[in-house]
């Protein structure tokens, strides 16, 4: 629900510019593990193939920021596939830890993210004052359509709130629409989150995306076009019952009413944000990408 609380607030506490110029899309975390001698000798006690202990040691000193990659790397170095025993093993023993929070912007304008970017210490305060339970390492800016992103967010919780009447129980109850993922205005995914992985392959097979897809533009006619495909992503431990809460409760956080400029106090970082812009917008424009990607890892 942070990003609800986040979103909340920021029509409340955050200073005029930012809550007018930006809006808070999406938290991801950046995890890693990292093949150590004090890890090969804890996992040595484990007893693991003589072949996958050598590998192993072999990569020491690797970092590996999912666990796909990791399998993939082993599996490369035996020269075969993991047996069944050995990827549980790896897949129990290896653990990732959160290196990095990031806070996703959707912003209008080149110049807004660049100028954020310079203040990005100022704001960093300002949101570990509104978020003390959550540590925030950097902000990271998407030039794109706030407009789209309040829409599409609102279109996620009418399905969330719509769900057991769109999908077979079967279905329904092993995953949950989460946020729609959107690359460019035509480019958009609905992302529906699972408990794991087993869950995820089990999705794909039967009754598969396309099917997915298909269903929910029939039974609910309203999402029609805004997105031509759907994916399945995991998070242990989301209940669907619970992703589809959060999804309805950041909608709802979208109706609060902005400030207007005369209820902000103008903070030190909005005057220099200010004083940035008109530098940059007065001095040769600076290319800036468009860029919708994420990882759009809701929280």
């Amino acid at each position: 629900m942070t990003l609800a609380k986040l979103r909340k607030l920021w029509f409340e506490s955050v200073d005029h510019f930012l809550a007018q110029n930006a809006f808070p899309r999406n938290f991801s975390v950046t995890k890693n593990f990292a093949v150590t001698q004090e890890w090969l000798q804890r996992f040595a006690n484990q007893q693991p193939t003589p072949e996958l202990l050598e590998v192993l040691t072999r990569i020491r000193g690797r970092d590996f920021s999912r666990m796909e990659p990791l399998l993939k790397t082993l599996s490369g170095r035996l020269d075969r596939a993991l047996a069944p025993a050995e990827e549980q093993l790896i897949r129990g023993f290896a653990n990732f830890r959160a290196s990095e929070t990031v806070l996703h912007l959707t912003v209008y304008d080149g110049s807004i993210a660049q100028a954020l970017q310079f203040e990005m210490p100022s704001y960093l305060k300002l949101l570990h004052r509104l978020l003390p339970e959550m540590r925030i390492d950097r902000i990271r800016c998407h030039v794109g359509d706030l407009g789209q992103v309040q829409a599409d967010q609102q279109l996620v919780a009418e399905l969330a709130e719509v769900w057991p009447r769109l999908l077979p129980e079967t279905v329904g109850r092993c995953c949950a629409p989460a946020f729609i993922h959107r690359a460019s205005k035509r480019q958009a995914v609905l992302v529906l989150l699972v408990e794991s992985e087993a869950v995820r392959e089990e999705l794909i097979r039967v009754p598969g995306l396309d099917w997915l897809h298909a269903e929910i533009m029939r039974k609910h006619p309203a999402a029609s076009g805004s997105f031509p495909r759907v994916s399945l992503a995991v998070r242990s431990g989301a209940s669907a019952q619970h992703v589809r809460a959060n999804a309805v409760a950041l909608a709802a956080s979208l109706v609060a009413k902005p400030a207007t400029e005369s209820e902000v106090t103008t903070s030190h970082a909005q005057q220099q944000v200010r004083h940035i812009l008109n530098e940059l917008r007065t001095s040769e424009p600076t290319h800036v990408v468009q860029d919708s990607s994420d990882s759009q890892n809701a929280t």
